[in-house]
């Protein structure tokens, strides 16, 4: 299976989530995304 966001990783793609939220933070989701999808940054619109 490829993973698509490595990809784009490996080719010098900033990965951006642009669905920032406190229950993402406390569960620990963001770090998950970090870590295991390639997002380095995040963004929300209020």
């Amino acid at each position: 299976m490829s993973d698509h966001l490595k990809d784009l990783s490996d080719a010098g793609v900033s990965i951006w989530l642009d669905d920032l939220s406190r229950e993402r933070i406390e569960t620990g989701n963001l770090a998950e995304l970090v870590a295991a999808r390639h997002v380095v940054g995040v963004t929300t619109n209020p």
